[in-house]
């Protein structure tokens, strides 16, 4: 017989409680369900990038205000060039109130865009690249806040939107 005592823990496991936790660093890629984003910034306000939308069935997309990975809040502050880049599925697109740049052709060739909805107020000129909007659906109608309508109008039409685009003053 043994009468030792019985020890349950073996000594030799880890403390486990930090190993899982992977740091972020600039540059990384975040992939969610449909969607890449690039980190773009860290510290008390981390911000990301809507890189990609990879998954070609979506109709209604919205770029989120802020994502949450992992118990950190994002800010989505920008649309990366070419982030929908001639995807001819997507009808709807909802732009979150943080993004502050849309790159060159981030939407171009999305012929099937008929509606967006602009939540930003944070859009200025020359924060929207080249050719942003060029080639949507010709009766685009795009919704902005009443205060910057007749700015957004200007860089909409600046960044490629057509002449037939419908801009309104969102309620």
């Amino acid at each position: 017989d043994n009468n030792e005592p019985i020890d349950d823990q073996d000594p030799e496991e880890p403390d486990d409680s930090d190993e899982d936790v992977e740091t972020v660093a600039l540059g990384d890629e975040i992939t969610t369900d449909e969607v890449i984003y690039t980190v773009t910034k860290l510290g008390s306000t981390p911000c990301v990038e809507y890189s990609e939308l990879f998954d070609d069935e979506v109709t209604k997309e919205v770029i989120p205000d802020t994502i949450t990975v992992d118990g950190v809040t994002y800010l989505v502050t920008s649309v990366a060039p070419k982030a929908l880049y001639k995807n001819t599925s997507i009808k709807q697109v909802t732009i979150g109130k943080n993004v502050t740049e849309i790159g060159s052709k981030a939407f171009y060739g999305c012929s099937s865009l008929s509606k967006m909805i602009i939540k930003s107020d944070k859009l200025k000129s020359g924060s929207i690249g080249s050719n942003a909007f060029a080639k949507v659906a010709k009766n685009v109608k795009v919704y902005v806040s009443g205060t910057k309508y007749s700015t957004y109008k200007k860089i909409l039409k600046k960044a490629g939107i057509g002449s037939k685009a419908k801009i309104y003053k969102k309620k």
